[in-house]
């Protein structure tokens, strides 16, 4: 999985969780917050960022091949 498929995998998980616990039963404003989601807009944002620090410690696939990770997909 590359960069970008798990950052829109993270986004998309997080925008399930944050609806998860709202019901909106108002059509005028689900429809407003389906709007906002469809646009990305999330409260509070998601926030994913690189680490300045940070030092590469091995590669995923191996760890995954030695059952020191796991990947799900969904």
């Amino acid at each position: 999985m590359d960069v970008f498929e798990f950052r829109d995998q993270l986004v998309g998980e997080y925008e399930r969780f944050t609806r998860s616990f709202v019901k909106i039963k108002a059509d005028d404003i689900k429809c407003h917050v389906d709007a906002e989601y469809a646009a990305g807009r999330y409260w509070p944002q998601p926030m994913v960022g690189l680490n300045p620090a940070f030092v590469p410690g091995g590669d995923i696939g191996k760890f995954v091949a030695e059952g020191l990770l796991s990947i799900s997909v969904e």
